[in-house]
């Protein structure tokens, strides 16, 4: 898998830093082993064990996102996204669960990575 490109995100930073009111925009390679006519992208983020969906302005992985659907087995793209960090979270360490899945529901993507709301 190519970089991946997350905002507040650095190579030395244990976690990622997302500002609350501020978007958190993130850039995902990836390469589909087979066609994929539809993309639905899913976020959680985990707290203490506990699983809690955030809302995307855009689940559907086909539109304003960089993708072309149907997408060509081992063709690389690359998929962005914009999260908004609402002024009303809590100010908390965050594991982020970002997914994307193909028309059957099945995984194409699965990134987990530690965040900061602040």
């Amino acid at each position: 898998m190519a970089q991946i490109q997350i905002t507040g995100c650095g190579p030395r930073q244990r976690r990622c830093i997302f500002v609350k009111g501020r978007d958190a925009n993130m850039s995902l390679p990836f390469t589909p082993a087979v066609q994929v006519t539809a993309v639905t992208a899913k976020v959680t983020g985990i707290v203490a064990f506990i699983h809690v969906p955030f809302d995307l302005p855009n689940n559907n992985g086909c539109i304003n996102s960089g993708l072309t659907c149907p997408l060509q087995p081992q063709q690389s793209v690359t998929y962005t996204a914009s999260l908004p960090v609402k002024s009303s979270y809590p100010s908390v360490a965050v594991t982020v669960q970002w997914e994307l899945l193909d028309q059957n529901n099945n995984r194409l993507v699965c990134i987990k990575f530690p965040v900061q709301l602040q």
